[in-house]
């Protein structure tokens, strides 16, 4: 199963995955950091803490940009439209 990696981009700064993710593909990858950002976004709401998320960045081993998973995608259909 590919590995992928999913770097997490806040509003100043870059948060590596050194471990990575074993997905089938990268739209399986994609659920995954969609998944992930939700539980971010509720973990920063539950706190009432500002939300720093920007993207979620996916990269092969070798580094290479695949997908760039925005904060807007991870949250349409859940926020009505234009909340973002």
């Amino acid at each position: 199963m590919p590995k992928f990696f999913l770097h997490i981009h806040e509003h100043d700064h870059f948060v590596d995955d050194p471990e990575g993710i074993d997905a089938a593909d990268i739209d399986a990858a994609v659920v995954q950091a969609v998944s992930g950002m939700r539980g971010i976004i509720g973990h920063h709401f539950m706190n009432e803490e500002a939300v720093t998320l920007r993207a979620i960045e996916i990269r092969d081993p070798d580094g290479k940009l695949l997908r760039t998973v925005s904060l807007r995608e991870a949250v349409e259909g859940v926020l009505p439209q234009g909340a973002i």
